[in-house]
């Protein structure tokens, strides 16, 4: 299974599509209907097949996606594991970092 992934520092990581999903939809929640109103008229829900997102979240996302995706100055030595990442860019590490915390970057359990 190693030999179909590539290392990044030593471990291998993928992108969660699933996840980009999750992490930009947007969330509604339905308010409590005014009083004196029936309910079936005061909560009116969006199609079911309509896709809603956060489009700032959109864009946060792509754009760290974009940064790690993006060739970096200098190459890592793999062999150095997470030792090599100190030599990337802040911008990367913020990206790299919050795409894990958020589930979009994972690690591959080998």
């Amino acid at each position: 299974m190693e030999e179909n992934f590539l290392a990044i520092a030593g471990n291998y990581y993928y992108v969660d599509l699933g996840s980009i999903y999750d992490a930009i939809k947007l969330k509604r929640t339905i308010p409590d209907p005014p009083k004196g109103e029936s309910e079936e008229v005061a909560t009116t829900a969006p199609e079911e097949s309509a896709v809603e997102i956060d489009v700032s979240k959109y864009e946060v996302v792509k754009l760290m996606l974009e940064v790690i995706m993006s060739p970096e100055e200098e190459e890592v030595d793999n062999k150095m594991g997470v030792k090599a990442m100190e030599k990337l860019s802040v911008p990367f590490k913020l990206a790299f970092n919050t795409l894990i915390f958020h589930g979009i970057l994972k690690e591959v359990d080998l």
